[in-house]
């Protein structure tokens, strides 16, 4: 009877001990003082493997009516991005079909399922962790969503700027 207790113990322990550690985040999106969506944050951790997923909804109007939703995932294994996919809708139509997969030392972006670039260098920090994880000492971060480098700037203690495409600049502060 002990022995098949500490069994079921020991396979209890074990089951428990290889869940994934869960981080959920949730933000308002505001603009021009006014709250027009939520971003939901999940970070999924699973021994050497870790799972970002970002989504965005935005529903507002701006002469128009706007309704935009990105939704990012996100995989890295062993510190390195593995893939990424990400989807952008504007208002129920594609905006944008991306992603990027680690093949033979190399990752490929597909634009729309086309090959559009082929990347060299490792991967090792993207858009979608700067949700989720302060980049302390990192100086380049990779757009899952266009396949490319993106500087990356420490402006003061938990303050950064990253600039991007044509030069936009977006400004992340870290609290807690």
């Amino acid at each position: 009877m002990y022995k098949i207790t500490f069994i079921f113990l020991l396979i209890l322990f074990k089951l428990t001990c290889s869940f994934a550690q869960i981080t959920n985040l949730k933000y308002r999106v505001i603009y021009k003082d006014k709250e027009v969506g939520t971003l939901l944050a999940t970070k999924q951790i699973s021994d050497s493997i870790i799972f970002y997923q970002n989504k965005t909804e935005i529903d507002t109007r701006v002469i128009t009516k706007i309704n935009l939703e990105y939704k990012y995932d996100v995989i890295f294994e062993n510190g390195l991005l593995n893939k990424s996919n990400v989807q952008i809708e504007l208002n129920g139509k594609s905006r944008k079909n991306s992603k990027t997969i680690l093949e033979k030392n190399k990752y490929r972006y597909y634009e729309d399922e086309k090959l559009s670039l082929l990347i060299s260098e490792n991967i090792n920090y993207t858009a979608a962790m700067l949700i989720l994880e302060e980049p302390i000492g990192i100086q380049n971060v990779y757009s899952e969503e266009n396949g490319t480098f993106h500087g990356l700037k420490k402006i003061e203690e938990h303050i950064y700027e990253k600039r991007g495409e044509k030069n936009r600049i977006n400004t992340y502060i870290y609290k807690n």
